[in-house]
């Protein structure tokens, strides 16, 4: 401080004063941001503020400061709300603003909610998920399972995976953080197992292949929900699998029968159930007994080998022959009846009865007499080599033959044919027949013998003239005494068909005549030669006649036959031509009637001899069909119109007015005429008429351009009709070049408008029609 005057200003005096500010904000508060509800000597500290001489502490609702208040440190007890720790610094200038902590208050966790997973699961089984919803301020979980079970992951998490052991149990859960452990969540685990071996399988234990409706059963399994059957090969199962009873259709397989019970955790091991099953036996082997027994004879055994499974068996024996003893077994003992048959054997058991096995049985009887021998009854004394026989006779084993004395027996004896040498005695050559059961009579052949040669055959009978070719004449003698064989010749070209060797011959002629000759011989010699003369006719011919072609409704050319025949006669395969169905001589000129192709055979015929035929043709073309509609009526002042009604097409049109295919009225004039429409095919010509009207068409004249005008004309189709008189008309009627009807207008004004667009351009005729008038008009379309 200074003083001053007007004289100047005094020297200083000074006083030092100190300014203080308030306090700054304290830094920044230390401490645990989240503590547990309730817990004690939580400490907040600041760093001092420089000035402060005093500090403030705020903590949240419920926490209280146990100790520090006022200074850079405090110990706080908290209470169940979060909130924020605030602290401001104080001195003789004032307050600092204040410093904020935010304090997290925790609590112990809620008890977790409801644990998922599966309730029931199979023992020793792996991979089960058991899992709860987060709880809000847990920081770890705690998992517990059942004795025997293992927590293969997740402990300390929401979620844990449980390898199963075989004690059921509960499953707990807690949660936890820094302020303790919740109480347990509980989940009760089921523990299940395979079920237990199925008891004894009811049923039969020996069935027949086949059998429908047999029953197998148990009794159910505890804890089993569902059963698994199995049958041996060729068994089947109709109804049942899956559950405690079955129904079976055998097949012809042994085996077990078995079964499991099943649940979710697996099956049980198997019970089994052998069974038997058996078939109807076999067809039994070989009969073995004799095949040929004597009518009448007894003790005849028939047996076979035991057949595997049966139980009986069933012989039966031919009619007439009894069994005495056996029956049933596999030996049979038969007395035989008189007739020959089959012995039959099945072999039976409870499942049926085998197919049967057979033997053919002969029964014999002594043999009939033999019958006729043959050979020859006359001989030359001395002669080797007469040969005689005989059928064999059914059931003979053996023959027996005697002869005239003086005579021997070279070969044969036993057979049924003998060779002889005679002595020379005539007398008997008698057999007979022999088997086990005895000898027949005997059957007897008187024997002549002779020294000389047979005497010359008689007259040879038969035809003296045939047809040259001519098959199947006859030519016979009467039989000579003692004569064996008899030889025949016949003209060079003639054939011995058969006979050659007997009193009779067939022979085909050649085309030569000659002589017929025969001889007779014996052992004794041959004899003169009989002599026939026989005469050939040649065969006549027929010159081919010509094939020919019409049309049908004409007439044929007249068919003249020649050739070397004396007589010709003919047949016809195809009457429908016109001509009958066979005839004889030349064949008249006839009106064709229906058409096709008639083959004609014709053969020449000399003395009774028929020659070669010969075939020819007469073909009968049918008229082409050819039709014509009649036309409608036309006016008489109308251009010509195109001809097209005719069918089919490439016809010719011709008649009055007619000029190529197009009919002129004003040519014709008034009338009705015919128009013929001619077609010709395949050479043949056929007509269709049809009619035309030619109308005067009176009323109105066409050329009065007064009355009803058409413009344009010619036009693309865009017509107007207009007229004062248009109305004295009902309708007008479009017609093309043929005359057809096109369309019809209706008149209902006197200006009316015709729209053609569309229409094929050409020459079109409109026809005006009234009830007191009418005409024509021609139009263009272009």
């Amino acid at each position: 401080m200074t003083a001053t005057n007007s004289c100047g200003t005094s020297a200083a005096q000074t006083f030092a004063l100190t300014v203080n500010p308030a306090p700054a904000t304290p830094g920044t508060i230390t401490g645990t941001s989240a503590v547990c509800s309730g817990s004690t000597g939580n400490t907040y500290s600041i760093s001092a503020v420089s000035g402060a001489t005093s500090y403030t502490w705020t903590v949240p609702a419920g926490s209280t400061i146990t100790a520090g208040q006022g200074t850079t440190s405090i110990t706080v007890t908290s209470g169940a709300t979060a909130g924020n720790i605030t602290v401001t610094a104080t001195n003789g200038c004032g307050t600092s603003s204040a410093q904020t902590f935010t304090l997290s208050v925790n609590t112990t966790p809620a008890t977790p909610g409801t644990i998922s997973g599966t309730a029931a699961v199979c023992s020793g089984s792996t991979g089960n998920i058991y899992s709860i919803a987060s709880v809000s301020g847990a920081t770890s979980y705690t998992w517990s399972v059942p004795t025997g079970a293992t927590i293969a992951s997740g402990q300390g998490t929401t979620s844990i995976t449980v390898t199963a052991g075989s004690t059921p149990g509960n499953i707990t859960v807690s949660a936890s953080n820094g302020c303790g452990t919740s109480s347990a969540a509980t989940f009760a685990m089921t523990v299940n197992s395979a079920p237990a071996a199925p008891g004894t399988v009811t049923g039969s234990a020996t069935i027949c292949a086949g059998t429908t409706g047999i029953t197998y059963s148990i009794s159910s399994v505890s804890g089993a929900t569902g059963y698994t059957w199995s049958v041996p090969a060729g068994t089947t199962i109709s109804a049942g699998q899956g559950t405690t009873s079955i129904t079976v259709t055998a097949g012809s397989t042994s085996g077990n029968i078995s079964v499991t019970a099943n649940n979710g955790c697996g099956s049980s091991t198997a019970t089994l159930k052998p069974i038997t099953v058996n078939t109807a036996p076999a067809i039994p082997g070989s009969i073995t007994g004799s095949t040929a027994v004597c009518s009448g004879s007894t003790g005849n055994t028939y047996s076979i080998a035991a057949v595997s499974g049966a139980t009986s068996y069933t012989w039966s024996v031919p009619t007439g022959a009894t069994i005495t003893s056996g029956q049933g077994t596999t030996s049979v003992n038969v007395t035989s009846g008189t007739t020959s048959g089959t012995i039959t054997v099945t072999a039976t058991n409870s499942c049926g009865t085998s197919g049967a096995a057979t033997f053919a049985l002969i029964v014999n009887s002594v043999p009939a007499a033999p019958g006729t021998v043959s050979g020859s009854a006359a001989a030359c004394s001395s002669s080797p080599g007469n040969v005689y026989s005989i059928a064999s006779v059914p059931g003979a084993t053996t023959y027996n033959w005697t002869v005239p004395a003086g005579s021997t027996i070279t070969a044969g004896q036993g057979t049924t044919s003998a060779t002889v040498t005679f002595g020379a005695t005539s007398g008997n050559v008698t057999v007979t027949a022999s088997n086990g059961c005895g000898a027949s009579s005997a059957t007897v052949m008187p024997i002549t013998l002779n020294s000389v040669a047979p005497a010359t055959p008689g007259v040879i009978s038969g035809s003296t003239s045939v047809c040259q070719s001519a098959t199947g004449n006859t030519y016979s003698i009467a039989a000579v005494t003692g004569a064996t064989n008899y030889t025949w010749t016949v003209p060079a070209g003639s054939t011995i068909t058969s006979g050659q060797g007997t009193t009779s011959i067939t022979v085909d002629a050649g085309s030569v005549g000659g002589t017929i000759s025969v001889v007779a011989s014996s052992t004794c010699g041959t004899s003169g030669s009989s002599t026939f003369t026989l005469t050939i006719d040649p065969l006549p011919s027929v010159n081919d006649p010509l094939d020919q072609a019409v049309c049908e409704g004409t007439s044929t050319s007249l068919v003249q036959f020649t050739g070397t025949g004396s007589t010709y006669t003919w047949s016809n395969d195809n009457t429908s031509v016109g001509l009958t169905g066979s005839g004889s001589g030349d064949i008249a000129s006839f009106t064709a009637s229906g058409s096709g192709v008639a083959t004609i055979t014709v053969t020449p015929d000399l003395n009774g001899c028929s020659g070669t035929a010969q075939t020819f043709t007469i073909t009968v073309n049918a008229l082409p069909a050819v039709s014509q509609a009649n036309y409608t009526t036309v006016c008489e002042n109308w251009s010509p119109i195109a001809l097209s009604n005719g069918t089919p097409a490439g016809g010719t049109y011709t008649g009055t007015g007619v000029s190529g295919s197009t009919f002129d009225p004003s040519v014709s004039g008034v009338g009705t005429f015919t128009i013929s429409y001619e077609v010709t095919a395949n050479g043949c010509t056929n007509t269709a008429d049809a009619t035309i009207t030619v109308d005067a068409c009176a009323g109105i004249d066409e050329t009065d351009e007064l009355i009803i005008q058409i413009y344009p004309n010619p036009s693309s189709g865009q017509i107007t009709v207009k007229g004062d008189d248009l109305l004295l008309f009902s309708k007008i009627e479009m017609t093309d070049a043929a005359g057809r009807l096109v369309k019809t207008f209706e008149v209902i004004s006197e200006e009316i408008y015709l729209d053609l667009a569309g229409y094929a351009t050409g020459t079109y005729s409109l026809r005006f029609k009234g009830n007191e008038a009418g005409m024509v008009k021609r139009i263009t379309i272009e």
